[in-house]
């Protein structure tokens, strides 16, 4: 009988993308407890979001 090898990949661009989903996750999740635990930071999402809003006509 003849004796497979296991098929060796290469798994660096697999790590690359796993890495980069936890920092999204990671940011995301700092983004959502300054916009809940700051009050400035509230307000100025509030801000921007009423800026862009205007500047885009979606007003």
């Amino acid at each position: 009988m003849a004796r497979s090898t296991p098929i060796r990949r290469d798994r660096r661009g697999a790590v690359v993308v796993d890495w980069l989903l936890v920092a999204s996750v990671a940011f995301v999740a700092l983004i959502a407890a300054a916009y809940i635990w700051m009050p400035d930071f509230h307000r100025a999402v509030g801000t921007l979001v009423d800026d862009l809003s205007t500047r885009w006509g979606l007003d």
